[in-house]
């Protein structure tokens, strides 16, 4: 696992450019992860180190793994989770679920990965939280 990526890693080599996702979606799809990532820290009452935490976490995990495999809405919510144990804020899930944004579905702890049959965002348009958890 690497620490660092070049700019040519992040523009050319991540699994979601392998899997036909463009440079300009997959940028799109980081900064609505980042900035949802930040709308929910501050519902929860975090301080801005464990959302931050939350938010490496979250492009770490899309430099190995596909947006098309994997809800960046879900993904968002596991890495501030995630984050608030490694930064000592912990929140319990049910409670990080329960504070997702109001434009986002609050689905229920058993249904994270009913809604789309890959469980990723493969769709180009719709860039809101509704339905991809």
């Amino acid at each position: 696992m690497h620490w660092y990526y070049s700019k040519e890693q992040t523009d050319h080599k991540t699994p979601s450019r392998g899997d036909g996702v463009d440079v300009e979606t997959e940028m799109r799809y980081r900064k609505e992860g980042a900035r949802f990532i930040m709308e929910l820290g501050n519902k929860l009452g975090l301080r801005y180190l464990t959302m931050a935490t939350g938010i490496v976490f979250f492009h770490r995990f899309y430099m190995n793994q596909s947006f098309k495999n994997f809800s960046r809405w879900v993904t968002g919510t596991a890495c501030l989770f995630l984050a608030g144990k490694v930064e000592e804020t912990p929140k319990k899930m049910q409670g990080c679920i329960e504070n997702v944004p109001s434009n986002a579905a609050r689905p229920t702890m058993g249904g994270l990965w009913r809604e789309s049959k890959g469980g990723g965002d493969d769709d180009g348009e719709d860039t809101s939280p509704n339905n991809k958890i």
